[in-house]
């Protein structure tokens, strides 16, 4: 009696279905800019740029749709393999703030202003989906007598074939997104006039003009 190990190998069951990937979140709007002229009012500005929007969850993959494994079969088995799960989306970048200019004589007028010109936050990430699950194998190993003619006649020979049934993997589980980016802050620029420069006049030097982030 000799020993042979088959080739062919056969899948049963149906693999699992590969999940959807999340969407990605919004970008947040950038803040508009603005010029205004200031005196000792108190005054409060919100040029925030908004928030990204968050990045959806990436679905799960689907679970192998199982089947009996058959008996007996002359050929090697592979059970069905569960589906990946979707990756996550990205976070939305926050929208930058918006830059705001004075037009003032008096630097103290400055004292009763506040200002919020920060950047929007990125949003966070969706999660990666889980990967569904694979079909196991009742039995592992078997093997299967092969003769040519009967006992007793000439050319009389039997071989013993060995199959083996791999059990079916399990899906692979998504990528998470990335967080999205910060939104710039806005700028200051002080302009030491209670007017604006009338535009024949454009080349007149003005005594004080700085910028810095607001």
């Amino acid at each position: 009696i000799k020993s042979a190990i088959a080739t062919e190998v056969t899948t049963f069951g149906e693999n699992g279905i590969n999940a959807h990937h999340g969407i990605s979140g919004e970008d947040g709007k950038n803040s508009e800019d603005l010029t205004i002229f200031i005196d000792d009012s108190p005054l409060d500005l919100d040029l925030a740029g908004e928030n990204g929007q968050p990045g959806e969850n990436g679905e799960h993959g689907k679970d192998a749709k199982c089947k009996a494994q058959p008996l007996d079969v002359k050929y090697h088995l592979k059970a069905s393999d569960g589906g990946n799960g979707g990756s996550g989306g990205n976070g939305g970048n926050g929208g930058n703030g918006g830059s705001l200019t004075l037009y003032t004589s008096n630097i103290e007028n400055l004292s009763k202003i506040f200002v919020n010109a920060s950047g929007g936050q990125g949003g966070k990430p969706g999660r990666g989906g889980i990967g569904g699950e694979g079909c196991r194998c009742n039995s592992s190993y078997w093997a299967l007598e092969s003769c040519d003619n009967n006992p007793g006649k000439s050319g009389y020979s039997c071989t013993t074939l060995k199959f083996q049934c791999q059990d079916g993997k399990n899906g692979s589980n998504g990528v998470s997104g990335t967080f999205g980016k910060d939104g710039q802050r806005g700028y200051l620029t002080l302009i030491n006039l209670d007017k604006p420069l009338e535009p024949d006049k454009s080349a007149i030097t003005v005594s004080t003009v700085s910028y810095t982030h607001l």
